[in-house]
């Protein structure tokens, strides 16, 4: 539930989604864990905080997926590109 809430708070807000936008991403909530996997860097990144806020645990893949995304791009941010 956590990766479509993050998803639907984005840009404006829940109000400013199409339905059709809406309809689509409701697969993520009976996706379970598995829906971190839909998340870009910057919307598992506030998903996973909201995750440590809420005390809700997140699963070792997950965990791992984020540490592979930020060396990723703490990798590039090095080598000059704007992230």
């Amino acid at each position: 539930m956590i990766c479509f809430l993050v998803l639907m708070q984005n840009g404006g807000g829940l109000e400013t989604k199409a339905p059709s936008y809406i309809a689509e991403k409701t697969f993520m909530l009976n996706a379970g864990y598995d829906a971190f996997a839909y998340l870009d860097i910057h919307n598992m990144r506030k998903a996973c905080q909201w995750c440590h806020d809420w005390h809700v645990d997140i699963p070792t893949e997950v965990a791992l997926e984020m540490q592979r995304q930020n060396e990723a791009a703490s990798s590039l941010a090095a080598s000059g590109f704007e992230i």
